[in-house]
């Protein structure tokens, strides 16, 4: 058998190969007694990550690992707040590899989320998580996170780097600080940071005021620094509210108001035959959250 798997191993892919040993080697033993490589437990975990339903549907075929033992694994990956400097080694080996400069350009994003306020103890670190450090004085609770994250301009992919806690929207020069870091920290992996997006909160657009007026900031990267854009779809969402409050001029100078698109949409229900199939109620009476929607906001 040893050697049929040695002859396999020239006509299969690494990760068939690995499926292919795992399947000779649990034969005829008890479930409680299969044992996983780690490359094993790593395909798996790739093919559960794209879909929980497919690889459900792939166990049935063959012996994989269940899906307690691929959470134990990801529970066995320690990942703490600040830049993640084992992601930045292996986007280093990753540059090396390249032959093709045009793949290293990318762009890096930094958004921010709500998060329910709480505290939880860390048995294994021996501390108490949720506690806003930066702070002064009394610690809040933490309720919102940051995520800086790049993106290939002209390679398809994407991959988060670091995350920071905050008791509320980060503030606008610790926002600086990160992004400068975080710049620096790319650059120095072999692909260059091109544009910088984020969305236009308030600290958003105090900490883009303070980059824009201090280039030196981004010095030490290599060639200019990158260009500080906002979110598309936040400008999107911007200019059909803009659109709904003012309206706009055309090049004739006429004024063209909201309430065109809302008797638009009356004509339309009142005829037969609907000439604007995509504009419905909610384009018009828009609800908080629905308020939100880029796609309907890109409709109008």
């Amino acid at each position: 058998m040893d050697e049929v798997l040695r002859q396999l191993e020239h006509y299969l892919t690494t990760e068939a190969y690995q499926i292919v040993v795992a399947q000779v080697n649990t034969f005829g033993r008890d479930k409680k007694g299969y044992r996983w490589s780690k490359e094993l437990k790593n395909i798996a975990l790739t093919i559960r990550t794209s879909s929980n339903k497919c690889y459900l549907k792939i166990r049935k075929i063959f012996r994989l690992p269940c899906v307690k033992t691929l959470q134990g694994l990801l529970d066995s990956i320690k990942v703490t707040e600040g830049f993640h400097q084992s992601i930045l080694e292996g986007l280093a080996l990753k540059a090396a590899e390249s032959t093709n400069p045009a793949d290293l350009e990318v762009s890096m994003s930094f958004d921010e989320m709500s998060l329910t306020p709480q505290l939880e103890y860390d048995v294994k670190a021996d501390k108490i998580v949720g506690l806003d450090s930066k702070k002064a004085g009394k610690l809040p609770v933490v309720n919102s996170v940051g995520v800086f994250m790049i993106r290939g301009l002209k390679c398809n992919f994407k991959q988060p780097i670091g995350f920071f806690y905050s008791s509320g929207p980060m503030e606008a020069e610790r926002l600086v600080t990160l992004v400068r870091e975080a710049i620096l920290k790319v650059n120095n992996t072999g692909y260059k940071c091109k544009a910088f997006i984020m969305d236009q909160g308030p600290n958003k657009r105090k900490a883009k005021r303070l980059l824009n007026g201090n280039q030196s900031v981004l010095s030490h990267s290599d060639g200019p620094p990158p260009y500080m854009i906002y979110e598309p779809p936040h400008l999107i969402k911007n200019t059909r509210n803009n659109f709904k409050a003012n309206g706009f001029v055309n090049s004739e100078g006429d004024k063209i108001s909201w309430t065109t698109i809302e008797r638009l949409h009356q004509l339309n229900q009142e005829q037969e035959i609907n000439f604007c199939p995509k504009l419905k109620d909610t384009h018009i009476n828009m609800e908080a959250f629905k308020e939100m929607s880029v796609k309907r906001a890109a409709q109008v």
